[in-house]
């Protein structure tokens, strides 16, 4: 029996069982990069949020003890206080610093003989209650949001008078 030498118009069925099994493992690979880059991008964002709060409040507390206590009030070093810590801040997506995102507490507690300059800046964190305030928008995987980013703070503290040292 003679064979033809023209090849046949039709496909294999192994090549169709092997275009199968690349969409598969395409689809498998695919799903491991996608959830490694979102954990990368949802862990740094909160990351690179705290590192500019941290800067911003003692940068701002660096900035408040050039200040001279004798000529200016308690009044108009907290107003410089809050408008240099606002321009520092800056540098966040304009999302990241709306009021209900960014807490900014500017306030002098009293003491003997010195009183101090509280620079406090607060992100509440993404709750299952309240997604608005969320830096990135989270999966739920297993019962539990990922990422489960809490609170994010920073603080610094300045002590202004003639006894302080």
């Amino acid at each position: 029996m003679l064979t033809s030498a023209v090849p046949s118009s039709r496909t294999p069925p192994t090549a169709r069982r092997q275009r199968g099994a690349v969409v598969i493992e395409m689809a498998f690979a695919f799903s491991i990069l996608f959830a490694l880059f979102w954990g990368i991008i949802s862990y740094a964002l909160p990351l690179f949020m705290q590192q500019v709060m941290n800067h911003a409040t003692s940068e701002t507390a660096r900035y408040v003890i050039r200040l001279d206590p004798g000529v200016l009030t308690q009044a108009e070093i907290t107003v410089l206080a809050s408008t240099d810590l606002q321009r520092r801040l800056d540098v966040l997506p304009p999302s990241f610093r709306r009021p209900e995102a960014l807490q900014q507490d500017v306030r002098w507690v009293a003491g003997s003989p010195c009183a101090s300059l509280h620079l406090e800046l607060a992100h509440p964190g993404c709750s299952t209650d309240n997604t608005s305030s969320c830096l990135t928008p989270a999966i739920r995987l297993l019962g539990t949001s990922i990422p489960n980013i809490g609170r994010i703070e920073a603080h610094a503290e300045v002590m202004l008078g003639a006894g302080c040292g």
